[in-house]
């Protein structure tokens, strides 16, 4: 009788599992292509444009997504606001105090449009930080950290639950 249930059991579990599929996404099947121009620069920092939107097209890129030059079924407008480098952590004793990391603030203003349905699917500011310590890395590798976070940040928004 014990084998019997096991056997029921398993059945069930293995054929439940054969149905199931994960509908999570809330991006319009419609969507396929994407149009990603490059990013506005009003912070006026030399290949922050590029490297925001060369992020953007590759990750958008590998969820699937074809990156289009024009006629996406969806445009995606990134306008970059602030750039900035802050102390972030401290050592030391009071008067022996030095900067150990710091972080690259990034603040960009996001217009994510369905081209198909004329819809504003995401409109805001999204910011991120990304941190490097102060003695052996650069400010570009704290840049890039905040590129790579604030790119994610967008898909997020753009695409909630994807």
């Amino acid at each position: 009788m014990g084998s019997l249930r096991w056997l029921v059991v398993t059945f069930l579990c293995v054929t439940g599992c054969a149905y199931y599929s994960f509908h999570g996404t809330s991006i319009p099947p419609h969507i396929r292509r994407v149009e990603i121009p490059l990013a506005d620069d009003a912070a006026l920092v030399y290949g922050l444009d590029e490297e925001l939107t060369d992020s953007l097209r590759a990750l958008f890129g590998r969820r699937g997504l074809s990156v289009v030059g024009s006629d996406g079924d969806a445009h995606l407008q990134a306008t970059i606001r602030q750039y900035r480098e802050e102390a972030e952590e401290y050592r030391g004793a009071r008067h022996d105090t030095e900067i150990s990391s710091y972080s690259i603030y990034v603040q960009v203003e996001v217009l994510f449009i369905d081209a198909v349905e004329r819809d504003t699917l995401f409109s805001g500011m999204l910011h991120e930080r990304g941190v490097y310590d102060a003695h052996s890395e650069s400010e570009q590798i704290g840049r890039s950290r905040a590129v790579e976070l604030i790119s994610q940040n967008i898909l997020d928004a753009s695409f909630p639950g994807w």
